[in-house]
């Protein structure tokens, strides 16, 4: 009877040293594919999406419903590029819609992270559209080890630059149920079509 407490003991405790609690389903996207030749500075934060953008938006929309995942709530920065994506999925999903600053500056994203886990259950999808060099500071907090970066798809052009991911392919998934510290799998890649050109 011993040996059966020991064994359930050492199993409990193997268990609980490889998977973390559960928390939300999150995915993160970057905004589609932006229209070209749109002034920056000052309008910047408005630039929308380009014909290509508005596409691949539907066909990511397409993807997730072949693969029968429900988001729950779509949350955006707060710029049109993003809130165009973010809008075009939250329609066809029948999903809530948020702004979140943290999904454009990387010094909020750990109060963020506290705040997702907080108001969303394990049984629910949240899907981030954020920016090419927010999504890699996204992953990286939410767990990503600096040995799974090339895997996930983020790259730095020079040390003294931004971490980046490149084109708009691509979905990252973070598990409700998250594997121990240390494993790449805490952050899965799909994806959902080839990048368009324009």
């Amino acid at each position: 009877m011993k040996t059966l407490q020991m064994l359930t003991l050492l199993s409990g405790l193997f268990l609980s040293a490889t998977v973390l609690p559960a928390q939300p389903r999150v995915l993160i996207i970057r905004h589609s594919e932006k229209l070209s030749g749109w002034p920056h500075g000052e309008f910047n934060s408005f630039q929308p999406l380009s014909p290509a953008g508005v596409a691949t938006s539907h066909a990511l929309s397409g993807w997730l419903h072949a693969r029968s995942i429900r988001v729950d709530t779509v949350l955006s920065s707060a710029t049109t590029r993003t809130l165009h994506t973010a809008f075009i999925i939250a329609q066809a999903q029948n999903a809530g819609i948020g702004v979140n600053r943290a999904l454009q500056d990387t010094s909020l994203i750990d109060a963020f992270w506290k705040q997702v886990k907080q108001d969303f259950g394990q049984d629910q999808t949240v899907l981030l559209v954020s920016h090419s060099n927010i999504i890699p500071y996204l992953l990286l907090k939410a767990g990503l080890p600096d040995s799974c970066r090339t895997e996930a798809g983020i790259s730095q052009p020079r040390p003294d630059f931004w971490l980046l991911i490149e084109g708009y392919d691509s979905v990252w998934e973070i598990p409700a149920r998250q594997p121990a510290p240390g494993a790449c799998a805490g952050v899965r890649r799909y994806f959902f079509r080839r990048p368009a050109r324009e």
